[in-house]
């Protein structure tokens, strides 16, 4: 479903790469790592590499800009007689920057697809489109901290495998307060709401939407 989307995101991206490449105002950073599995996991990987790109830009005075793309390069036919390897792919991109005020911004945008199982002429057991955006600000005074953060995601099942109902999207809000009285002491008070729509709830005669706040606080000492 995204293919060809995620190839244009990877275009743009490499563009974007080239063009920063010769901007003296710009501070880049790539790098590639490629990872051989061991031996043990080769018939799940099929001796495939991972294969990740890092780019990092920051703009003066307009913030820093990061781009990832990651392949496991797996086969998603592999099979080891208790379960098939699976194929995941994504494009993240996140921003982060001060704003006026003193209140610190950081978002991220991530597109991807996983799938395993895959069969000739049947297609995959699971093949899941999926993608997420979050954003959060943040401010500080002295030892308090005040937070907030929206998340959205979506969940898109591609698959044919009628018992197993994988779309689902939902949107969450985060408030967190943490205080730092002493240097190694932290004490925090987070609010997370959630709402989220799952087709798949009602094979457990629960409503297909969901709607959840989570209240919690924890106090932590750091040797």
């Amino acid at each position: 479903m995204f293919n060809s989307f995620q190839t244009k995101l990877t275009v743009f991206f490499t563009a974007l790469f080239l063009l920063l490449q010769g901007a003296a105002f710009f501070t880049v950073r790539e790098s590639i790592v490629q990872n051989i599995f061991d031996q043990s996991r080769d018939q799940l990987v099929a001796a495939n590499r991972v294969f990740a790109s890092r780019i990092q830009a920051t703009v003066n005075a307009l913030g820093r800009l990061s781009l990832l793309y990651y392949d496991n390069q797996s086969f998603d036919c592999a099979f080891d007689g208790f379960q098939y390897a699976w194929d995941t792919y994504f494009t993240s991109a996140g921003y982060e920057n001060e704003l006026p005020g003193g209140i610190e911004l950081i978002s991220q945008f991530m597109i991807d697809n996983t799938s395993m199982g895959t069969r000739p002429l049947l297609g995959s057991k699971v093949d899941n489109d999926y993608w997420s955006v979050f954003a959060p600000l943040s401010k500080r005074f002295s030892k308090h901290r005040f937070s907030f953060r929206y998340d959205h995601f979506e969940v898109a099942d591609d698959d044919l495998t009628p018992d197993d109902l994988n779309q689902e999207n939902g949107d969450a809000w985060t408030a967190a307060y943490v205080l730092r009285s002493f240097r190694k002491q932290r004490l925090t008070l987070e609010v997370l709401h959630a709402d989220s729509k799952r087709p798949e709830r009602e094979f457990l005669n629960l409503p297909v939407r969901a709607k959840e706040t989570t209240i919690q606080a924890s106090y932590r000492f750091f040797l």
